[in-house]
Order: structure tokens, then C-alpha cells, then sequence
């Protein structure tokens, strides 16, 4: 297990991240999402699967091939709450 000291202050830390913003449904789009990833060195597409709070159901298995194509990492949470 890392030690805890070694993760404070991580976000300050870490690499910069660009955020796709989701249409008037929530849903983000794949072709944003490629047209970001082609724009800006990117290690890893990450996103929330699915809120309970709002329904939306992103399509991870789009962004997922999206960031595979690219030789990037892809990673998603499959519930919140």
C-alpha cells in the first residue's frame, strides 16, 4: 500500500487534464473526444460510466476504442453514489 504522504498534494502535481463538455443530454461525444485526444499529448481518457443522480449513460465502449486507437489509456467508473 503507497503511503499516504507520498498522494498529498497530488493534483498539484499531476499532469494537465482537458475536459470535454457533455450536449444539452449529458452525453459526451466520442468525436470530441477524438478530436481532443488527436490535439493534445494525452495519457489516459477517463469518465464516469453512469450517474445515479442524472441517468446518463456515457458510451464507454466508444471512448474506450477512441483511446485504444491512440495507444492510450482508458479508464471509467461503473457507478457513483
Amino acid at each position: 500500500m503507497p503511503r499516504r504522504d507520498r498522494w498529498l498534494g497530488w493534483p498539484q502535481r499531476a499532469s494537465k487534464y482537458l475536459s470535454c463538455r457533455p450536449d444539452s443530454d449529458g452525453l459526451i461525444d466520442p468525436d470530441d473526444v477524438d478530436v481532443a485526444v488527436r490535439a493534445r499529448p494525452t495519457r489516459a481518457v477517463v469518465c464516469q460510466h453512469a450517474s445515479n443522480v442524472t441517468g446518463v449513460i456515457q458510451p464507454v465502449g466508444d471512448l474506450a476504442d477512441i483511446a485504444h486507437e491512440h495507444g492510450r489509456f482508458s479508464s471509467s467508473t461503473e457507478r457513483r453514489g
